[in-house]
């Protein structure tokens, strides 16, 4: 866990972004299994993943409903948010 602190945590950029990933248990637990599975080598992907995962949560929190997101008008605004 040290080591994912380390090289994930504490180098993520401090925004709102951020601030979704570290207060999100279901964020961090997809970020410590990837950091694991990829290892520091590519911990800029491992950062770069749960960004997105925050980014399609904040999304996802402006919708009322799931299915507004599969089937309404927000789909292309939320498939954007993790292209960004």
């Amino acid at each position: 866990m040290r080591c994912f602190v380390e090289h994930i945590i504490s180098r993520i950029a401090n925004d709102d972004i951020t601030r979704a990933v570290k207060s999100d248990h279901l964020l961090l637990s997809l970020g410590t299994v990837l950091f694991e599975k990829l290892g520091s080598e590519r911990a800029n992907e491992v950062r770069s993943r749960m960004r997105n995962g925050a980014r399609l949560k904040m999304v996802l929190q402006e919708i009322t409903s799931l299915q507004d997101f599969i089937t309404g008008s927000n789909f292309d605004n939320c498939a954007k948010s993790v292209r960004t």
